[in-house]
């Protein structure tokens, strides 16, 4: 399991805006910049020939993934080194809540979705 955050390394636009399905590739519609499901950045259109340009050094930012016994999914977007999951079912309670209280709705500019944690 990988995650990835939702933006492209050129210019910061969405590369995906499916709710559901499936793909092999991520792509940026704004300048056509694509990305494998590693995160690895496949294609970015005028770039091939820019001198020191190393395609290796721009794919998609990742965000730390852990699938706990339960099966359970948890994502964070602390890039700090640590453990992720909880501990216990009792841990485990908690962070649900803590998660589900921190939903935010709103009309939001791109710019200012980052800033609301």
């Amino acid at each position: 399991m990988r995650t990835f955050h939702n933006v492209c390394r050129h210019r910061a636009y969405s590369i995906t805006r499916k709710d559901i399905g499936a793909t092999l590739v991520l792509g940026c519609k704004y300048h056509g910049w694509s990305y494998d499901t590693r995160g690895r950045l496949l294609k970015a259109p005028q770039f091939e020939n820019v001198e020191g340009f190393d395609k290796s050094q721009n794919g998609l930012f990742e965000i730390r993934t852990q699938v706990d016994d339960a099966g359970r999914i948890w994502i964070n977007f602390d890039a700090r080194e640590g453990v992720i999951a909880p501990k216990s079912d009792h841990d485990s309670q908690v962070a649900r809540q803590l998660v589900e209280s921190w939903v935010v709705e709103g009309n939001f500019n791109w710019k200012a979705a980052g800033i609301c944690h």
